[in-house]
């Protein structure tokens, strides 16, 4: 059975190209880009609640209340990621999300090239 699609959003450098649906910030939702996918899941943890990013099956990350951003510059962030790609996107879709908010990233990634990648949240089945 084909999963029904509830949140569909397209970025092209930075622009939002196709937005359908609505997002609700705790289903699970996954990010596509340069041919990879990261899924995040809304979780609890001990007594925080976390978005968790896995990778092909793997915990690449976890991002904790209250912004869900690492409390450093995306360089930094890049060592504290296990995955081979920038932690820019995952910001970026955090941001275009409004689950993070931090002026602080927001003026860092003024100065970087946008990125593209496509957010799809599908239905939540129990």
């Amino acid at each position: 059975m084909k999963r029904k699609i509830q949140y569909h959003l397209k970025i092209s450098q930075g622009n939002i190209s196709q937005e359908e649906g609505h997002f609700f910030r705790a289903t699970p939702f996954l990010i596509q880009f340069e041919n990879k996918q990261v899924h995040v899941n809304f979780k609890h943890e001990s007594h925080d609640v976390v978005y968790q990013l896995t990778e092909k099956d793997q915990i690449i990350g976890t991002l904790k209340h209250p912004d869900y951003l690492p409390n450093t510059s995306i360089k930094e962030s890049n060592k504290h990621l296990k995955s081979s790609f920038s932690s820019q996107i995952i910001i970026e879709a955090f941001l275009q999300l409004r689950i993070s908010k931090s002026k602080e990233i927001v003026s860092e990634l003024e100065s970087l090239e946008p990125s593209s990648y496509e957010i799809i949240q599908y239905t939540f089945t129990h």
